[in-house]
């Protein structure tokens, strides 16, 4: 995102890999202006830290530091998403979103749906 330019990316995906990120990264890249640099502010998830992970030249990754939930801006999505989760089940939306925060079976808070 860049305000100065007025001007953001985003790319819809059915999973999230390494190959999504690497898809992601290259067309952040191509976004940021000829010249310029951009950071791109990431958590430690598997496929931003794996060993073929593509950095383009033109981005810099700043990884947020281990159980800062406040600083990620997704968990802040998440939050609102599940407040919100009684008027969407009403709706019938909420089966297509993802849980914020699964469980295994083998878990003991673990709740079937």
């Amino acid at each position: 995102m860049c305000p100065a330019r007025d001007t953001g990316v985003a790319l819809v995906m059915t999973r999230l890999d390494t190959k999504a990120m690497n898809l992601f990264l290259a067309e952040l890249a191509q976004a940021v202006a000829p010249g310029a640099h951009a950071v791109v502010l990431m958590d430690k998830a598997g496929w931003h830290i794996a060993g073929d992970l593509v950095i383009p030249a033109n981005l810099t990754p700043v990884f947020l530091p281990p159980y800062s939930p406040e600083l990620n801006p997704i968990e802040r999505l998440w939050l609102y998403l599940g407040s919100k989760k009684s008027a969407l089940n009403q709706v019938g939306i909420s089966q297509t979103l993802p849980d914020p925060h699964p469980r295994s079976p083998d878990d003991p808070t673990h709740r079937s749906p």
